[in-house]
């Protein structure tokens, strides 16, 4: 299977199975995702990230709160049109084009089919919290447990009552239940549909 996505990709990682068509690319890879070189400080709550694109995506949507992409189809807003192109195939396409070589289930992301390999088949937890004896099997939720835990993080502020903020929109989700008595805030534009979580809607 590498070879043959690989025959235009000349430069091949030897730890993994990523291939480019420039070295430069693949330098950068190895540095990212296998020394783990993070020079990119959020200036904010000092989160490092591999690329700078990466800082910036954050900044905009972890502490600016910025999703300028709507997508047409559902209340999802996301920071970047990839994401949005992402959310629009997976979710509203249903494409599943990444399977897992060891149980066949299949997933709309690359990132989705490797955390399910990492958590589910390896059990690994590779992603080590400098704080704390926290390990994650994922590098967004240890990005998460550093910002909601050690920076207390709550960008998820209630809209019922404004002085109510969460690190986690399953917090937010929950507490609008409970407190407020809303099973189901969520309402979809084009029909009578509502549901407890965005992600569902």
């Amino acid at each position: 299977m590498k070879n043959v996505h690989c025959r235009e990709k000349p430069y091949s990682c030897q730890l993994c199975e990523y291939c480019t068509a420039n070295k430069g690319s693949l330098d950068k890879h190895v540095k990212i995702v296998h020394q783990r070189i993070r020079p990119f400080k959020c200036p904010i709550c000092e989160t490092a990230f591999g690329q700078k694109v990466h800082m910036d995506a954050h900044i905009s949507a972890v502490h600016n709160q910025e999703r300028p992409f709507k997508c047409e189809n559902c209340h999802y807003k996301a920071t970047t049109k990839g994401l949005l192109d992402k959310h629009q195939r997976t979710v509203h396409n249903k494409e599943k084009p990444f399977a897992c070589q060891i149980c066949m289930s299949r997933f709309g992301q690359k990132a989705h089919l490797q955390k399910h390999v990492i958590t589910v088949h390896r059990r690994e937890k590779p992603y080590k919290c400098d704080s704390c004896a926290y390990q994650s099997s994922t590098k967004s939720t240890l990005h998460k447990h550093i910002a909601v835990i050690h920076h207390k993080d709550k960008p998820f502020r209630c809209q019922l009552c404004p002085n109510s903020t969460f690190g986690q929109k399953t917090h937010l989700d929950n507490h609008i239940k409970q407190v407020h008595n809303i099973p189901n805030p969520y309402k979809c534009i084009q029909c009578e549909f509502s549901c407890g979580t965005l992600e569902s809607n």
